[in-house]
């Protein structure tokens, strides 16, 4: 009796080592290199590259775009990186004590208190970020500060053809949409802003005293970002 319980313990653990065997078998297959159609190429080997010096071949460039200055690097106690979408711009914001400023292509600007991430345009022309100064925030565009609000909400956007930036801001316990140095007139709340199906008009939907009200600004007839 016991050496025929003994076989069947022996039958089980050898049909369940039998069916684990199975199962990784079919989940190398499933799950393997056999599901891509083009299977990764480990012959990938581009040539080294030289360190801060242009380099050119086929598979890789590296070029050195910009070094911070010599007599301030040491000025420099946070340093943030943002890329325009096309690679050709490059901004950074330092602290210098309780400022901070942000520079563009080695272009600084104006110190302010604190800042936000800068944005770039979808075509990388323009550049815009928050900056807060004397408890006010203001927007600056292209390096010019717009008027200080009491704060500004996100999202902050550009539109898909560059030419404007749109943002909500709070003035005065009041709410305001601002399309690049244009502002709308005052409500009591402004909820959201979107654009029409080929982002010729913005929408807004605002609240004042008991009405509620939908605003539309036709883009192509505002002013452009220059």
């Amino acid at each position: 009796m016991v050496l025929q319980k003994s076989r069947i313990f022996r039958g089980i653990l050898i049909i369940i080592l039998l069916l684990i065997i199975l199962g990784l078998v079919w989940r190398r297959s499933h799950w393997g290199l056999n599901r891509f159609d083009r299977p990764l190429d480990y012959n990938f080997h581009p040539q080294g590259l030289k360190t801060m010096v242009t380099e050119k071949n086929q598979d890789v460039r590296e070029e050195k775009v910009y070094s911070l200055p010599t007599d301030q690097e040491s000025s420099f106690n946070n340093l943030y990186i943002f890329f325009s979408p096309d690679g050709s711009k490059m901004a950074y914001a330092t602290s210098r004590g309780s400022a901070w400023a942000v520079v563009i292509n080695g272009q600084a600007g104006e110190a302010y208190d604190s800042f936000g991430p800068v944005q770039f345009s979808p075509d990388s022309q323009h550049f815009a970020y928050t900056a807060k100064k004397d408890n006010k925030e203001m927007v600056v565009i292209d390096g010019q500060a717009g008027p200080a609000f009491d704060w500004t909400f996100e999202p902050k956007t550009f539109t898909p053809d560059s030419r404007f930036f749109v943002y909500k801001a709070r003035k005065d316990n009041k709410d305001l949409i601002m399309v690049n140095n244009w502002s709308s007139q005052l409500y009591d709340q402004i909820f959201n802003f979107n654009f029409n199906s080929d982002k010729s008009q913005l929408i807004i939907f605002a609240k004042k005293d008991k009405d509620f009200w939908r605003l539309t600004i036709d883009l192509d007839k505002s002013k452009e970002t220059k």
